[in-house]
């Protein structure tokens, strides 16, 4: 029962502050005659800025020295796994 009830206080709060402002603040702010296009605007800046966080944090976390990098899986690890795995 604890779980349930920490769960969902943890779902309110995370939905509660980003989910609402996302929709208020720029009814708010925007004039009448420009609210969809700034909110259009708005989103896509918050897409973009997501993309570029991603790709950023995964450039500056590789290795700077080729002998240290991590090289990842081999080609093909995936196919194989869901070829061979099901077996």
């Amino acid at each position: 029962m604890g779980f349930v009830v920490f769960y969902s206080l943890t779902f309110f709060f995370a939905n509660f502050g980003p989910n609402a402002t996302t929709f208020v603040v720029p009814a708010e702010i925007f004039p009448a005659r420009l609210r969809s296009t700034c909110h259009g605007i708005s989103a896509a800046s918050g897409k973009l800025g997501a993309i570029l966080g991603a790709f950023g944090f995964l450039y500056l976390a590789q290795n700077k020295d080729p002998a240290k990098a991590d090289h990842g899986y081999p080609p093909g690890i995936g196919v194989k796994n869901s070829l061979i795995g099901w077996v």
